[in-house]
């Protein structure tokens, strides 16, 4: 899922990764990287936090402010000959994912106590870990259920690694699987939604949408059955009138032109989970904020 984006559904899957899922906290974190026969997984266990634990290291003092990257760090490490090594440690600042930058706001976490504790540690060594045991996990496949807390969300399949002092002791992969096609279709509504909002969200420069015109408000996107975007309209407030509502949406075309264009060539027939329904409506909120007096799309 770190590796290069070669397709749309793996370039889906490192973007949800990058905004949404990871660590071991109230919101997701960016994982570790585990190197596995060649491949460059992600790694939903922190094996270094026992090492800074058993060193006297809380989960204070690690001079990050972005809840996306709580722990400061990101470490990569590496299975071979049946033994877990960990190869490098960097610090979340300015953090780069597949080749984009995640925008964590970790200004100071290079001269965290941490990362100036690991630096001198470690001094760029590749080192045997022998303080671990516990189990390792690997998410694997598509994600077919996002939970927004550390590591919570399940995705087709599972590696599983057994470690005892460092040693790999066993390896197995689980299953996942959707119970219902309830959750499937949950599951494709929040795919398409968190997709339609990373691109408005990424290719649109918010202070000039609208200009003067007054944007905010909730909008729904019409998806065809061919899975593409045919228009997005104005959604009426409850108890709203028809007319009132028809004046509004010819009122701010500009807005609804301006929001449909970084969205208007995606294929979402080629993202979902199949055995669903593709949503023919999927809402979001544009919000203006009077403190900031700017524009902003609300998730």
């Amino acid at each position: 899922m770190l590796a290069a984006i070669f397709n749309m559904k793996k370039s889906l899957t490192t973007v949800v990764i990058i905004l949404t899922f990871f660590g071991l906290s109230a919101s997701p974190q960016v994982p570790d990287i585990l190197i596995y026969k060649g491949d460059t997984l992600s790694l939903f266990s922190n094996p270094l936090e026992l090492y800074l634990k058993l060193k006297g290291f809380g989960d204070d003092a690690r001079g990050c402010n972005s809840s996306a990257c709580g722990r400061g760090y990101v470490a990569t490490w590496l299975v071979r000959n049946d033994s877990l090594f960990l190869m490098s440690i960097k610090s979340c600042s300015n953090y780069v994912v597949a080749g984009v930058v995640t925008g964590l706001e970790c200004e100071n976490s290079d001269t965290s106590r941490v990362m100036k504790f690991v630096r001198k540690e470690f001094n760029a060594r590749v080192t045997f870990a022998s303080w671990y045991s516990g189990d390792l996990l690997s998410p694997q496949g598509r994600l077919i259920q996002y939970v927004h807390m550390g590591y919570s969300s399940t995705y087709e399949r599972e590696l599983q690694f057994k470690i005892e002092n460092g040693l790999v002791k066993g390896t197995r992969v689980k299953e996942n699987s959707f119970p219902d096609t309830t959750r499937i279709d949950q599951f494709n509504y929040q795919l398409i939604q968190d997709t339609l909002f990373h691109y408005m969200a990424t290719r649109l420069d918010w202070k000039k949408v609208g200009g003067e015109m007054i944007c905010d408000g909730w909008y729904l996107v019409k998806i065809n059955r061919n899975g593409r975007v045919t228009k997005i309209k104005y959604d009426p407030e409850q108890g709203e009138s028809k007319w009132r509502a028809f004046w509004w949406n010819l009122s701010i075309s500009d807005c609804r032109r301006t929001l449909k264009r970084p969205v208007g060539r995606l294929d979402f027939n080629k993202m979902i989970i199949h055995g669903g329904q593709i949503p023919r409506n999927v809402k979001l909120e544009l919000y203006y904020s009077d403190d900031t007096n700017e524009l902003t799309l609300e998730n």
